[in-house]
């Protein structure tokens, strides 16, 4: 997982992160990420959106699709 996290510098959750880098894409998603600084480094924060029950999946939307002309999402999620 690639995220900005301001436009010159670029998090890669394959170098260093937690758990959070198997999280998923939804159009609707369950969680959101937000950036901000820790101990002078810009880390991201994933916060729910919306009540999380046990045995629920955790996806945020990746905003792969937003514009992307000709491509369509398959995730499942109603558009």
């Amino acid at each position: 997982m690639l995220l900005n996290a301001n436009p010159q510098e670029m998090i890669d959750a394959s170098r260093k992160s937690s758990m959070g880098r198997f999280i998923n894409h939804s159009c609707q998603p369950a969680a959101e990420t937000t950036r901000y600084k820790s101990l002078g480094e810009t880390v991201v924060g994933i916060f729910a959106i919306r009540n999380i029950s046990k045995g629920d999946e955790i996806t945020i939307d990746y905003q792969m699709y937003d514009g992307a002309e000709g491509k369509e999402c398959s995730c499942g999620a109603p558009n």
